[in-house]
């Protein structure tokens, strides 16, 4: 699992920075990644780049949003997210960011 960990680094790195092309890239690569590590691990990293899927869909990129969505999609669809931390950290952010559009 130490090399997940030392690409999980690079990525968080790289999304700081990134051009939103190599982001979304990352993010789909991480989607898919996380549901197959162990129960412990999947939570651990999903709520790891829970902070920078928050941030992304905030933006008016439609295309980043979509993607935003699958990869939460595939995080919470996976074994060792939690219920209690998809209902009390993951959805309500993402239905107060998105009810901002509205009106």
């Amino acid at each position: 699992m130490s090399s997940c960990h030392s690409a999980y680094a690079g990525f968080t790195h790289c999304c700081l920075r990134a051009p939103v092309q190599v982001l979304a890239a990352f993010l789909k690569a991480i989607g898919h990644i996380i549901p197959l590590m162990d129960a412990e691990h999947a939570f651990y990293y999903t709520k790891e780049v829970m902070v920078v899927l928050r941030r992304e869909f905030g933006t008016p990129d439609e295309e980043m949003k979509k993607i935003v969505l699958k990869v939460v999609k595939q995080c919470v669809g996976t074994e060792g997210v939690e219920p209690d931390y998809i209902r009390a950290e993951i959805l309500p952010d993402f239905f107060k960011v998105g009810e901002k559009g509205r009106g």
